[in-house]
């Protein structure tokens, strides 16, 4: 007579696993999805706050493959941890050795972030390009007396800041609703900061400064108070002094921070290179940007990112033949890989609820298999 036995329980001693446990066990733990290039936005976002948190003090630089996605990535960061002030530094909007001004805006960030950098509150999180760093920069000690600084309480001169804020590149006597212009009238004054989102409003009487607050242009409501306000010069060529005088580059700012760059931005160099090449003698390249040495030496400490990683996103429902099929593949695992065509365990529709509790009521183990 066949003797039953219940799953668990064993036989001469031996104990005996259900054919789904021993399957279970047989299955290798997927290894974590690596980053890439073509990783979704949301995700390279973390990425970088994750390797910023495990900075320290050091700071995280990303050189993006271009501006566009620089600009998104920036702001997916900030959507994502408000408490991680992160900077986003632009390229001009001209070619090398143009003769044209760059735009007050972009001008004006650059200043503005460049300032941040030479004296860090908190690790660093920099999103660039390769066109952006190439650039040759004020020395980081040239910030401290290129800024000019108010405060609540602080004492107050229309003459002086007047004298401050031209030299500073500022535009006077106009309405603060761009970046670089400001406007005295009585016993206020507005100004629209390089770098900021918004202009500000400073109030005064008997030459003291009694509130600074940012206010909607439009509809001039006070948007937040503040108790200082920094104003940064309207280009970095500002805080230069002289023509001659010593010049740094971003690597001088961001030494001690770790560098990852998207697969792309080795090729993007070597074509800005070439341009800048093209455009100008050597004497004049080498006092304006960096030189090939110099960008290859940056490069050696370096993370490239590879341009693909074996991952699987999530399928686009609305493209693919079967839909159902596409929701059952694991998600995160190469194409390749022993899970592919098999059966996610998760009753994903309506077939496999019931088969699911087609199980519980046989009490066995749910099947994975197609």
């Amino acid at each position: 007579m066949p003797v039953l036995v219940r799953r668990g329980e064993s036989i001469g001693g031996k104990l005996r696993k259900a054919p789904a446990e021993s399957r279970a066990k047989k299955r290798k733990t997927p290894t974590r999805t690596a980053i890439s290039s073509a990783s979704p936005l949301g995700m390279m976002a973390l990425h970088l706050l994750a390797q910023w948190r495990k900075s320290g003090s050091h700071g995280i630089v990303f050189l993006a493959e271009n501006e566009n996605r620089a600009e998104r990535l920036g702001g997916v960061i900030h959507d994502l941890d408000h408490s991680c002030e992160v900077l986003v530094f632009p390229r001009l909007n001209t070619l090398p050795f143009d003769q044209l001004e760059p735009s007050h805006e972009i001008a004006g960030r650059r200043s503005s972030v460049l300032r941040r950098l030479a004296r860090p509150e908190e690790p660093i999180l920099l999103v660039s390009t390769a066109e952006a760093v190439m650039e040759r920069l004020p020395p980081p000690a040239t910030w401290s007396r290129s800024s000019l600084h108010l405060k609540v309480g602080a004492t107050f001169s229309e003459q002086d800041l007047r004298s401050r804020l031209e030299v500073l590149g500022y535009d006077l006597d106009d309405e603060a609703e761009y970046p670089g212009s400001a406007l005295f009238h009585g016993k206020t004054f507005e100004i629209f900061p390089a770098g900021a989102l918004g202009p500000f409003r400073v109030e005064h009487a008997g030459q003291v400064i009694r509130r600074i607050s940012s206010f909607n242009p439009t509809e001039h409501e006070v948007v937040f108070e503040a108790k200082e306000l920094v104003i940064d010069p309207m280009s970095e060529r500002l805080a230069f002094g002289s023509k001659r005088g010593k010049r740094a580059t971003l690597i001088d700012y961001c030494g001690r921070a770790k560098w990852i760059a998207d697969a792309t931005v080795p090729a993007h160099a070597e074509s800005w290179l070439s341009t800048i090449e093209e455009a100008a003698s050597r004497t004049d390249r080498e006092r304006e940007y960096l030189g090939r040495r110099e960008w290859k030496q940056a490069t050696k400490r370096m993370k490239v990112l590879s341009r693909k990683a074996a991952f699987i996103p999530t399928p686009d429902f609305s493209k693919v033949a079967s839909p159902r099929k596409a929701r059952r593949r694991p998600r995160g695992r190469s194409a390749g890989d022993q899970y592919r065509g098999k059966r996610s365990r998760y009753p994903t529709c309506e077939h496999d609820r019931g088969l699911l509790a087609r199980a519980v009521r046989s009490r066995a183990t749910p099947s994975t298999q197609g």
